[in-house]
């Protein structure tokens, strides 16, 4: 009888300690990151959102993850990297970006 609430502690403690490392370490957003965060509607149809876990999507199409780094913003995309030059402007409501690849730029708005 005694065996069982044994048993029963030792599942529990070994799924925490397999549970608790499923979580990744994902490094807190820097000032200049979270103003990134929301829905920004751009030319056309184009809508992008960013959110703080750092997940991102377009279009309703395409989602990855986002991350500032050297001062351009990278999104890791399944069809590939996306390396952008960015400036905001209006406090922050416009930010103006331009794909390095192809030279395409776009005003965004936050919405």
């Amino acid at each position: 009888m005694k065996v069982l609430p044994i048993l029963l502690i030792i599942i529990m403690m070994i799924s925490v300690m397999v549970l608790s490392g499923c979580e990744e370490n994902i490094p807190p957003l820097s000032e200049e990151e979270k103003r990134f965060l929301g829905t920004w509607k751009g030319p056309s149809i184009h809508v992008m959102a960013f959110f703080p876990y750092r997940a991102c999507s377009f279009h309703s199409d395409f989602s990855g993850y986002w991350e500032i780094k050297d001062g351009k913003l990278i999104i890791e995309l399944n069809t590939g990297k996306l390396i952008l030059d960015y400036k905001f402007s209006e406090d922050d409501s416009i930010v103006t970006i331009t794909e390095e690849a192809s030279g395409y730029t776009g005003d965004y708005i936050r919405q």
